[in-house]
């Protein structure tokens, strides 16, 4: 009896899981369309930035109830916590799955390496151990010390030398800039290393 009952609840359990995972799915799928629908590439980041705000609220409001009780996002209290907790939830399932989402986060970062004129460039050179194309392109760097670094590559890079992508153990040089970007999964700002330019040797 109690193993029917124990494996009755992980049934319920996993159903419940899936449940909120599927209104989480829901919400991204309607708030991508939304974009899609509402954003112009005449508009400026402020403004794109707002209608996905509104979207992404909007989409949400015939969830409130199951939001609330699964993840403790109150829509009826909409401040600034409100908006970043349901942010992060959307945002994990809009990465990756969505073009506009994604073009209108690469004109974010775009943005912030813009206003870091002037910011410090930093050297590294090693050996490229691996490459990975995701939702942005990165490099594994081992320079002569065993040090390991994962560069981003998220802009135009001087030197750019695309047959780099598909080559490991070949020696590079590279400057890059250090820049704080939100990581979802973590649920925090983390340093990234982001590529300037890039040589080989």
């Amino acid at each position: 009896m109690i193993k029917k009952f124990t494996l009755l609840l992980l049934v319920i359990t996993a159903c419940l899981n899936a449940n909120a995972q599927d209104i989480l799915d829901s919400i991204a799928t309607k708030t991508c369309g939304c974009i899609e629908a509402k954003t112009t590439k005449k508009m400026n980041r402020n403004e794109a930035l707002a209608e996905l705000g509104i979207c992404m609220i909007n989409v949400a409001e015939p969830y409130k109830k199951e939001l609330k009780k699964d993840y403790n996002v109150d829509l009826n209290v909409l401040n600034k916590e409100t908006g970043e907790k349901l942010g992060r939830l959307v945002a994990l399932k809009l990465v990756g799955n969505c073009p506009s989402f994604k073009s209108l986060m690469q004109t974010e970062i775009n943005n912030q390496i813009q206003k870091k004129e002037g910011e410090t460039v930093f050297e590294f050179s090693g050996v490229v151990k691996e490459t990975k194309q995701n939702q942005f392109v990165s490099i594994t760097i081992e320079n002569e010390n065993n040090k390991i670094k994962e560069f981003l590559w998220l802009t135009e890079v001087a030197e750019n030398n695309v047959s780099i992508l598909k080559s490991k153990g070949i020696f590079v040089k590279i400057t890059y800039t250090q820049m704080e970007l939100f990581e979802p999964k973590l649920n925090k700002y983390v340093i990234n290393y982001v590529l300037k330019s890039i040589t080989t040797e």
